[in-house]
């Protein structure tokens, strides 16, 4: 059988405790302040002190102790508390997909700028303000951008493992919250 991991996404939750102030958060946070009952997403059922959300799979009940999750689409749905707590972790609201995002851009420049400035030293600049790129250096990176990874040498390969393993250093930090 196949496995799977779960994709690193970062989820807004709120825990539920029963609380009517919690209750008011959560409709806050959901935007569901519909008057009518039928209409909401969310429903606190004052007699068991559950709450009732509306899921794409139906009606769901949330106890007391268990946590609300609002999902990548915008919908909300309850996940038990044992289970929140093996699947997630807190994220500091600075830790973001954002800081990511930069920080691989970054890195993506430097990659740039650093063969932008092997491909110039290994150029001759014209008079004109052109650069003429050798013959050699041409038929060479030609080949290589003909060519799919699989079967470039290993030397070629070993470079881009390097570049690979920089993005993977660069994602690990992120996941550890120490960007």
């Amino acid at each position: 059988m196949k496995k799977y991991r779960k994709r690193p996404i970062i989820i807004e939750a709120i825990q539920w405790d029963g609380k009517p102030e919690t209750y008011e958060k959560i409709e806050k946070w959901s935007n569901d302040t519909k008057k009518e009952l039928i209409k909401r997403k969310i429903v606190y059922a004052k007699y068991s002190n559950d709450l009732l959300i509306k899921t794409l799979e139906g009606v769901m009940r949330a106890n007391v102790g268990d946590w609300i999750i609002k999902g990548v689409k915008g919908e909300f749905y309850p996940c038990k508390s044992d289970v929140f707590e093996k699947m997630y972790e807190p994220v500091d609201d600075e830790h973001t997909q954002n800081d990511l995002v930069e920080t691989l851009a970054d890195y993506a420049h430097r990659a740039w700028s650093g063969w932008m400035k092997y491909l110039f030293s290994k150029s001759k600049k014209n008079s004109d303000g052109t650069v003429t790129i050798p013959k050699w250096a041409v038929k060479r990176w030609e080949r290589q951008m003909n060519t799919l990874y699989s079967d470039l040498t290993e030397k070629e390969k070993d470079s881009d493992r390097a570049e690979a393993n920089e993005i993977i250093g660069i994602i690990q930090e992120f996941l550890r919250g120490k960007l």
